[in-house]
């Protein structure tokens, strides 16, 4: 299964942090916002374990 790695942090700060990630070799910058919000973290686990999952599914 490929991996999601955090290759850097672009800024940390009051408002927020942004992050550089590999997923399966492609570069994402994700960012969050400094404010609390419950609703994230279930799309952001649905969305890599879906990335994930497509891994699995892949006929090669």
């Amino acid at each position: 299964m490929e991996k999601v790695y955090i290759v850097g942090i672009e800024k940390c700060n009051g408002e927020g942090t942004t992050l550089q990630l590999s997923v399966r070799g492609h570069s994402v910058e994700a960012f969050f916002v400094a404010n609390r919000n419950n609703q994230v973290l279930p799309k952001i686990k649905n969305a890599l374990l879906n990335t994930g999952a497509s891994g699995l599914l892949k006929n090669d």
